[in-house]
């Protein structure tokens, strides 16, 4: 009786085993949005923001925002840095729940080239903050 209780058991955990699936989601993707919002220093300089970004594979990054348009080829294993300049993607006090235009900080990897990891690093002054940036396809939403 034992054995047919054990068959059993090994018959109905093999079937759940073939229709069981898991979460994929990564940090690595080919779309990014990134803000830059306000960021108070305590010195009194002004804050400024560095993109990086790191693959397994050699791949290519486009950082665009507002007026600054930059590509850079990504080398496999290495870091490479984006300086995003402040006065086209800084969004201030003053201009919160307002819409502002071209303020997003959109970094797309090249067509057919592999993915990325993306981190955002924020600073100034004795302040400093980062943060690992999701791509869109991890995120499962639209961006507005």
């Amino acid at each position: 009786m034992k054995n047919i209780y054990l068959f059993l058991v090994i018959l109905l955990l093999a079937g759940f085993s073939q229709v069981a699936s898991a979460q994929n989601i990564s940090n690595e993707g080919s779309d990014f949005w990134i803000p830059f919002p306000t960021h108070d220093p305590s010195a009194g300089d002004l804050a400024n923001m560095n993109i990086f970004v790191t693959c397994k594979t050699t791949s290519e990054v486009t950082v665009s925002c507002g007026t600054y348009t930059e590509t850079k080829p990504i080398p496999a294993n290495a870091i490479v840095t984006f300086s995003v300049p402040r006065a086209v993607s800084y969004i201030s006090n003053t201009e919160g729940n307002v819409t502002l235009t071209n303020r997003g900080i959109h970094a797309v990897v090249t067509t057919g080239k592999p993915s990325v990891a993306l981190y955002a690093h924020i600073y100034a002054g004795a302040r400093s903050a980062a943060s690992l940036i999701l791509p869109k396809e991890a995120l499962g939403q639209k961006y507005y």
